[in-house]
């Protein structure tokens, strides 16, 4: 019998009940506002390819799903895989959901039409997922939420985005350096980051131009 594993189609069940849910209806609108900044004046967003409004909104689902702590302490997904599932697909899917993480990697194998391998420098991610194997090239930075298969594979989340230009292979081996959590990345997609304990409007980021999961390209 082949081993039970985690798919991209129960993650995306797990994602709508999370934004559906009306026992999570005030946790996440709390949420919301954390991420997107909605009380910090002057916040908006100045980056080419993340203000559009799904993007935006699968970013902050991957997050809300599972980065963001209940006051219990569970994450939303975890509610969700009870809600959804039972028996050893739900063991399986709470174990996975408690390994998800939120990553910057950088491409070092593109398997056209069927995936990528991603390096966080000692690290490596097989990541099965037809469109990244279409859309990078070898060297390609990549932002994502990532949760293992349970198998030996590793599942796109939602709100992925690809850094505009390529930083060289070097940028590899100290790729550890530029990690930041989604709310961090968020900031900076909006120009609002930290320098020297002050907010900074970065005018320069004006000009870049991200690549960003859309509901054309799909997942």
């Amino acid at each position: 019998m082949k081993p039970m594993s985690l798919t991209i189609g129960m993650v995306e069940e797990l994602v709508a009940w999370c934004a559906g849910s009306e026992a999570l209806a005030s946790a996440r609108s709390g949420a919301r506002r954390q991420f997107l900044g909605c009380e910090e004046p002057g916040t908006e967003e100045l980056l080419l390819g993340v203000g559009d409004a799904y993007p935006r909104e699968r970013r902050f689902l991957g997050w809300f799903c599972f980065g963001f702590r209940l006051p219990d302490g569970r994450l939303p997904a975890e509610l969700a895989a009870a809600a959804l599932l039972t028996g050893p697909a739900l063991v399986l899917a709470l174990r996975c959901i408690k390994q998800a993480r939120y990553v910057t990697v950088v491409t070092t194998m593109v398997k056209p039409g069927e995936g990528v391998r991603l390096r966080l420098e000692d690290e490596e991610f097989d990541i099965d997922s037809p469109i990244l194997g279409h859309m990078l090239c070898m060297d390609d930075i990549l932002c994502a939420h990532i949760v293992p298969d349970g198998q030996s594979s590793w599942l796109l989340r939602p709100g992925w985005l690809v850094w505009p230009g390529r930083f060289g292979r070097a940028v590899g081996f100290r790729i550890k350096t530029l990690q930041l959590d989604p709310v961090q990345m968020e900031r900076l997609f909006q120009g609002n980051v930290k320098e020297g304990g002050r907010s900074g409007r970065h005018e320069s980021w004006k000009r870049h131009q991200f690549q960003t999961e859309s509901s054309e390209v799909g997942r």
